[in-house]
C-alpha cells in the first residue's frame, strides 16, 4: 500500500485493505495496478470496493512473464575450462517497462552462471514492443538465464566430447574466487550440490569428481587445474533499456594446430 499512498499523496496509515486468499505471488502481484483505482473508488463512494478481473481482462491488462532471447558466445579450452563468455540478452518488456529494468538487472547478474569464468562481457536490453507489459514473475529473469546457461553447458560438453557432469565440476566456482559481478565467493556449494544430486539420481561419479569440494581452490589456488580466475580482470557491462535488432550466432569450433585452445562459439535462444 506504500506505493498507493505515494500516488494518492496520503499517509499509508489512512488505508485499510482486506485481502482474500489469492495464492502465491512469485512476482506476478508486484505491480501497483488495481490498488490506486480501488482506493479512489472507495474515497469517492465512501464504501468498501472490491476489484475482480475477468479471465479475459487478466490476460489483457495484468503483467505477463516477458519473453527472452539470449545469445551465448564462449571461449573454452580443450580440457573444458571456460575462459571467456560473452552474452547478449533481449527482454520483451512490452509497451511499458513496469519492473522490467530491475528484472533485466538481476538477469544480467546471473547470465554467467555459477561458474568461474575469468573474462565476462554482458549486454542486456529491455526491448519495447506493442505487446502487453511484462514484469516480475517466476524468478524475475533468473530462471530463463539458468535454463540457457545449463543448455549451453551441455552443448559445450557435447562439442568437446566430455562428460556434462565433469564440465560443471571443473568450472563450478569455489570459495575465494571472484564472480563476474566482482563479488568474492564465500558461500559456494555447487560442487557439493552436484555430488548430492548424483547420489539421488543413482549416478556414480568418478573418484576425482567425488574428491572435489568448494574449498579446494582457496586451499591451493596455484596448483589447481580447474580454470581458476586467479582474480584476473573480469568485466561486465549492463546497458540502459534500448531497442535493438535480434540476431542468432552461428556456432563453430576451431581446433587447428594454430589454436592452442578450442574456441567455442554457440548461440543460445531461450
Amino acid at each position: 500500500m506504500d506505493n498507493t499512498a505515494i500516488i494518492l499523496n496520503r499517509p499509508s496509515s489512512s488505508f485499510h485493505m482486506i485481502g482474500g486468499t489469492v495464492g502465491g505471488g512469485f512476482g506476478g502481484k508486484v505491480d501497483v495496478v488495481t490498488e490506486p483505482v480501488t482506493c479512489i473508488a472507495a474515497l469517492k463512494t465512501g464504501r468498501p470496493v472490491k476489484w475482480r478481473w475477468t479471465r479475459r481482462e487478466e490476460m489483457q491488462v495484468s503483467s505477463t512473464c516477458g519473453a527472452w532471447r539470449m545469445e551465448y558466445r564462449d571461449g573454452v579450452t580443450r580440457d573444458g575450462r571456460i575462459v571467456a563468455r560473452q552474452v547478449r540478452s533481449l527482454h520483451d518488456a512490452g509497451a511499458y517497462h513496469r519492473h522490467s529494468p530491475y528484472g533485466v538487472n538481476k538477469h544480467s547478474a546471473n547470465l554467467a552462471g555459477p561458474y568461474n569464468i575469468p573474462n565476462v562481457w554482458i549486454d542486456a536490453y529491455c526491448v519495447y514492443t506493442n505487446k502487453q507489459p511484462a514484469s516480475a514473475m517466476r524468478g524475475f529473469g533468473v530462471t530463463p538465464a539458468s535454463f540457457a546457461i545449463e543448455v549451453q553447458m551441455d552443448r559445450i560438453a557435447e562439442r568437446l566430447g566430455m562428460d556434462p557432469w565433469e564440465i560443471r565440476f571443473i568450472n563450478a566456482y569455489r570459495n575465494g574466487q571472484t564472480r563476474a559481478i566482482r563479488k568474492t565467493v564465500d558461500d559456494a556449494t555447487l560442487v557439493e550440490t552436484l555430488q548430492a544430486a548424483a547420489r539421488l539420481a543413482g549416478h556414480e561419479l568418478p573418484a576425482h569428481l567425488q574428491a572435489m569440494h568448494s574449498n579446494d581452490w582457496s586451499e591451493n589456488p596455484r596448483t589447481m587445474h580447474l580454470g581458476g580466475s586467479h582474480n584476473g580482470s573480469e568485466q561486465q557491462r549492463s546497458t540502459h533499456p534500448s531497442n535493438g535488432a535480434e540476431r542468432q550466432q552461428a556456432g563453430h569450433l576451431k581446433n587447428g594446430p594454430e589454436h592452442p585452445q578450442a574456441h567455442l562459439s554457440d548461440g543460445k535462444e531461450a
